[in-house]
């Protein structure tokens, strides 16, 4: 993940992407390592990742339009990942 600065880190007093995790309760490491061997196993549910992208795109995507969240500079990273369509 490339920090605003380009240089890869995530700006000071920026939330880490785990701290949703760890305010949930959930230790991170502890999620790492059960989703690593899930995928290893070959055990996790091949449509799980269909439907949570269909969700984000769905439902997600258009509720963070409506709220002014999808920004010029996240719109390129969003449109490449498929969430959103080429106007």
């Amino acid at each position: 993940m490339t920090g605003r600065g380009g240089d890869g880190r995530v700006p000071e007093g920026t939330a880490r992407a785990e701290q949703p995790i760890i305010d949930a309760g959930i230790d991170p490491q502890e999620m790492a390592a059960a989703l690593a061997k899930e995928r290893e196993e070959g055990t996790m549910d091949p449509m799980q990742a269909v439907r949570s992208r269909s969700l984000f795109r769905d439902y997600m995507i258009p509720n963070l339009e409506r709220v002014g969240l999808v920004t010029d500079r996240v719109r390129p990273q969003y449109l490449e990942a498929g969430f959103l369509e080429a106007a």
